[in-house]
């Protein structure tokens, strides 16, 4: 729409009290940390702002309600160009296909039912009456334990839950085994690379992404590339890589060749699509993927910072990495938010995982100002 810049009010996967405002630049994709600071900067000092007033302030229109005469910037067109798009992104129809949509009563209840159907697919959807209140309730990415029951019952191919402002999907295969966003890449990814459609051989994951992830893409030759945790983050390792696909374990995939932010739609679809290729159950696919043990715990503090500089809690983190033979599998990092820092480790031995968790966390307690509480 050559929009200026782009507003969403969302509560993402948590509840409606949540609710927050996520900013979107010209390019479509999410703001950078140094321009939210700059934004936040500026809010000091936002009386000295220039304040339009009449036609000067602009108008609102709203897309999915305009008439049949309305233009390409506004009525109804934005909308169905938007969902024609998703739909193109299937490569071809889901003849065949039981699938099971958890729509979270959010954002995609509207949308998603008639997509997957007009496609071709046999769909049971489930929690797709929003009421203002029930979205993420219960159900969703977050809780798709009602979309792995209904899996069971119906003899389904797969599941889709996706959450409240359907940037994210977890997916269940035929078993009703849950297929998070770490498979759900490993499965695209395999398939792009025999394709020929994965430049640079890499994904991006974050310190979050299962070592399994890392096993199986190198042994086809791919480089798994780890951002923080966040889909800004993911976004902007892709760009500065050159890679066409990233994402998290919460099923927040970004397809770089297809759309500029997470879209929960275009990441079932492609999976589907996978699977369609293969000719192959949705258990066989996700199954390449071994999943290592990852043990992750929270030790509260009281100064967040003050434990980077302790000797001896740096000295444990270095031996910790040289004992696991990869660095990356194991994360120490403040919260941005709480009073915690949050110690995760993985690999192939749980034993040696919880041991390096436990020596970790009791070290930040006692020397880096911990208050003495250490939670899963």
């Amino acid at each position: 729409m050559d929009a200026a810049a782009g507003a969403v009010i969302s509560a993402s996967h948590n509840p409606y009290p949540d609710n927050g405002i996520k900013f979107l630049g010209p390019d479509g994709c999410k703001l950078s940390d140094a321009l939210e600071a700059e934004i936040a900067e500026a809010l000091n000092s936002a009386e000295a702002l220039p304040r339009p007033t009449g036609a000067g302030i602009g108008r609102i229109v709203e897309a999915a309600t305009g008439s049949s005469s309305d233009d390409a910037r506004g009525g109804r067109a934005p909308v169905l160009g938007y969902i024609a798009h998703v739909a193109a992104t299937s490569g071809g129809p889901l003849d065949g296909f039981r699938l099971v949509l958890d729509c979270a009563n959010g954002a995609t209840s509207g949308y998603a039912p008639a997509l997957f159907a007009d496609l071709g697919a046999s769909v049971e959807v489930i929690c797709a009456e929003p009421d203002g209140v029930n979205i993420n309730r219960g159900c969703g990415s977050t809780s798709p334990q009602a979309m792995c029951e209904q899996v069971a019952r119906t003899g389904a191919d797969a599941g889709l839950a996706f959450d409240g402002d359907g940037d994210r999907v977890m997916m269940c295969d035929e078993r009703s085994t849950l297929v998070d966003g770490d498979r759900m890449m490993a499965i695209c990814a395999l398939g792009m690379h025999l394709r020929g459609e994965l430049p640079r051989d890499a994904v991006v994951g974050t310190i979050m992404s299962n070592a399994g992830l890392d096993d199986l893409l190198a042994r086809h030759g791919i480089a798994l590339l780890r951002a923080n945790v966040g889909d800004r983050y993911v976004a902007e390792e892709m760009t500065r890589s050159g890679s066409v696909i990233g994402g998290e374990q919460s099923g927040h995939v970004i397809f770089a060749k297809l759309t500029r932010t997470g879209d929960g739609m275009v990441t079932a679809l492609q999976v589907l699509k996978e699977m369609r290729n293969a000719a192959k159950p949705l258990s066989e696919l996700a199954g390449q993927m071994p999943v290592y043990p990852q043990v992750l715990r929270n030790v509260r503090v009281a100064d967040r910072t003050g434990w980077l500089e302790d000797p001896a809690v740096r000295r444990a983190i270095e031996d910790a990495r040289a004992s696991l033979g990869r660095p990356e599998w194991l994360s120490v990092r403040a919260s941005g938010t709480e009073p915690l820092v949050r110690v995760m480790a993985q690999g192939p031995d749980q034993g040696q995982v919880e041991r390096i968790v436990q020596e970790i966390c009791s070290l930040i307690e006692s020397h880096g100002g911990g208050t003495g509480s250490c939670t899963v």
